[in-house]
């Protein structure tokens, strides 16, 4: 055993060493920035702790020392261990990025830290022998590298390894001599390492040193290599045109999806085969004179060829080729393959497209005419041959003022066709034309500037239009004569609307008063009857009274909407308008004739938005609501559903009440917003006056609404619609809303 205190002494002298390797290490990373030495510069700056700990607090300092400290001591090892594990699995995988192990190193001797520091158990029990098991496993990685790579670096890495393992053991028995060997000898073999770098020249038997530069820049070579190749390799394969390589014997050595989608066959069955085995043989002539003149020097250039398909057709393809050198000799081609069947189609149905054009411009029965700027005739139509009388001959050797009779300003009109645009809208205009004979007839002439070859045409279109003037002429007096009649026709129909308002008038005036004249009598009737019932005590007579006080209540009833009906029906009736939130209305309304659904188990459900606001008259549309929906509940069996909803379209609101009762046959639906229609099924029913429905109807159109019905038919339910006007500041804040109700989902 050596004595104490030249073991504290030499703890004390290998933590200065760890210090020194350390430094140097940092030094190395300030000039290649490889994070390999930051990795180990920080781990032997941290194990040196460790070793100053033995040197002086061990056994120099009483024993009663902070447990931490003691603590502080076990971790300190866990850097280096994960430096060597990190670099040893590093070496073991080779493709992943350092920066990720590092950042693994970074992690584990971070976490560890207060795993083990801040731990209520002693550190001395367990943190050794997870260390131990940590650097086996290590052990057990560097067996495979140095059977893999046969390398210097994996045997003195191991070995080191070793040592720093026979180390911790012998520290956790206290045999603190052996362990100070083991350390000692662990980190003179990375030292060695570390020192004999400058030396070494074989990169694959490289130091540690060595391994940290040159390894790792060759690893981020092949990685950027790979990512390159891969980039180019994507963009080829996503090229629309087909890319294919052959080697300087003419065998398939690539093909993207493109060219695979063309020839319908995969690389891996045309990988290795001749391209000649693609190509019709009279292509394939033409292929190697292509070839010929890539090899001389000259660029390569587009050709177009016949291919054969996977499954035996011929089709043709475009082919644009370069050569391929290595060390500047020839070593293949790179081609560029186009599917042209579509384009050779397009352009025979654009040749059929022409031919077409020119057999119905031949055969169309207006005049058709190409002239220049100057006037000069280049090409005619049979139609023009046939009007004017002249030859298609004579015609292409005259100007189209030569059969202008009234040609005074032949100077403005060249003018103005040169300045007509090609992207101007045809200029149209009225003129005379004159026929070999003599003979003039007016020409209706629309004419618009056409580009034919970089070179600016006038073409025209006229039609004979003599039979339209005169028809023209004609017209114009019928004009006149209809014109006098509509003034006497206008009269008439004056006379008879003030006829038809007078009567009107009478008819509102009537109402209006037979109203006064039946109320009168009735009021009586109405708080009479009441009284005489109380004072009755026979049966019989009580049936009687209940009988008149029903047919009362229906004359009162049917006198009130008469007269109700009168006002809103008189232009004088002017509604007082508001502003109101339509969902809280309509639920108001809802609330006040609950009774009726309740009174027949009916549901009600109103999907109406809740900010909608409206401009009504409350009273009125209050009446109009409760009308529909006790109309509603009147005609929907028990257990039955009526459904309230809306809809904008344009500036209109539509409102609809949906129930699910007996419907309505056409006939109904004809008539039932007439005065007094009352359904079969209540054309009896003394409680209906048949004046609901027009009364709704008047309301609406006081609102500047419509209202409309539809049904499926008998017992499939009804829906009464109706609009309303939206103001302008209102729809405008409907629709925001709904944009931005759209934009958040």
């Amino acid at each position: 055993m050596l004595n104490i205190d030249i073991l504290n002494v030499s703890w004390f002298i290998l933590g200065i060493i760890q210090i020194a390797i350390g430094i140097s290490f940092f030094r190395k990373y300030r000039v290649d920035k490889d994070k390999r030495k930051l990795m180990f510069g920080f781990a032997f700056f941290i194990i040196s702790y460790s070793h100053f700990y033995e040197a002086f607090i061990t056994n120099i300092v009483s024993s009663n020392f902070p447990l931490i400290l003691e603590n502080i001591q076990y971790w300190s090892y866990y850097p280096l261990v994960f430096a060597i594990g990190v670099a040893t699995h590093h070496r073991f995988l080779k493709t992943v990025s350092f920066d990720k192990i590092y950042n693994v190193f970074l992690i584990l001797s971070i976490l560890f830290f207060p795993l083990i520091v801040f731990n209520p158990l002693p550190a001395n029990e367990y943190a050794g022998i997870i260390a131990i098991l940590i650097s086996s496993e290590i052990v057990i990685i560097s067996f495979i590298n140095i059977w893999k790579n046969r390398d210097t670096y994996n045997v003195l890495m191991l070995l080191a390894n070793i040592c720093y393992i026979i180390g911790g053991i012998e520290l956790i028995s206290t045999d603190y001599s052996n362990s100070f060997f083991a350390f000692l000898l662990g980190d003179l073999l990375i030292l060695f390492m570390f020192l004999l770098s400058e030396n070494m020249q074989d990169s694959d038997k490289s130091t540690i040193s060595n391994y940290f530069t040159i390894q790792n820049k060759l690893t981020e070579t092949k990685i950027e290599l790979r990512r390159t190749s891969e980039k180019y390799r994507r963009l080829i394969e996503m090229l629309p045109e087909g890319v294919i390589t052959v080697d300087r014997f003419g065998r398939i050595t690539y093909a993207n999806y493109e060219s695979q989608k063309i020839f319908n066959i995969s690389f891996s069955d045309s990988k290795g085969k001749s391209f000649a085995t693609f190509m019709t043989k009279d292509s394939w002539r033409k292929a190697i004179q292509l070839l010929t003149e890539i090899k001389k020097g000259k660029d390569g250039k587009k050709v177009e060829l016949e291919a054969i398909h996977q499954d035996g057709h011929i089709f043709p393809i475009e082919i644009w080729a370069t050569a391929l050198e290595r060390d500047g000799v020839y070593d293949g081609l790179i081609c560029v393959i186009r599917d042209i069947t579509k384009k050779i189609q397009s352009d025979r149905n654009l040749k059929e497209s022409e031919n077409k054009f020119r057999s119905l411009v031949e055969q169309a029965a207006e005049m058709l005419f190409l002239h220049d700027t100057d006037g000069n005739l280049l090409d005619v139509n049979i139609a023009s041959v046939k009007s004017t009388g002249f030859s298609r001959e004579e015609l292409l050797t005259m100007n189209v003022f030569d059969i202008d009779p009234d040609a005074k300003d032949r100077n403005d009109m060249q003018n103005y066709w040169k300045r007509l645009g090609p992207d101007d809208p045809p200029a149209t205009f009225e003129g005379r034309h004159q026929r070999k004979d003599g003979t003039i007839y007016e020409a209706g002439i629309s004419v618009s500037k056409v580009v034919i070859a970089n070179k600016e045409y006038i073409m025209g279109l006229a039609r004979d239009i003599t039979k339209r003037k005169h028809a023209e002429e004609e017209l114009k007096l019928a004009h006149k004569e209809l014109q006098r009649m509509n003034e006497t026709l206008e009269k008439k129909v004056i006379d008879r609307t003030e006829q038809i308002q007078l009567l009107l008038k009478q008819k509102d005036e009537f109402i209006h008063q037979l109203g006064h004249d039946l109320k009168n009598p009735l009021g009586p009737l109405v708080n009479l009857l009441p009284i005489l019932d109380k004072r009755t005590t026979n049966q019989k007579d009580k049936e009687i009274l209940e009988v008149i006080q029903r047919n009362v209540e229906y004359m009162k009833n049917l006198v009130k909407k008469t007269l109700e009906l009168a006002q809103l029906n008189s232009p004088n009736t002017a509604l007082n308008f508001e502003q109101v939130n339509l969902k809280n209305l309509v639920d108001d309304i809802i609330q006040q004739n609950s009774y009726l659904f309740e009174t027949k188990h009916i549901s009600i459900l109103s999907n109406l938005s809740f900010d909608l606001i409206v401009s009504v008259d409350v009273l009125r549309f209050e009446e109009l609501m409760n009308n529909l929906i006790s109309n509603a509940v009147k005609y929907t069996t028990e257990n039955g559903s009526v459904v309230i909803d809306s809809f904008l379209k344009e500036d209109m609101l539509t409102i609809s009440v949906q129930d699910t009762g007996k419907g309505m046959t056409s006939k109904q639906i004809n008539h039932v917003f007439d005065e007094f229609y009352k359904a079969d099924e209540s054309r009896h029913n003394i409680e209906s006056s048949g004046l609901g429905m027009p009364i709704c109807k008047r309301i609406v159109e006081k609102h500047g609404g419509q209202i409309w019905v539809e049904s499926n038919g008998v017992d499939k339910g009804s829906t009464f619609y109706f609009t309303l006007p939206l103001h302008q500041d209102v729809y405008g804040e409907v629709i925001n809303k709904v944009d931005m109700l759209l934009k958040e989902n």
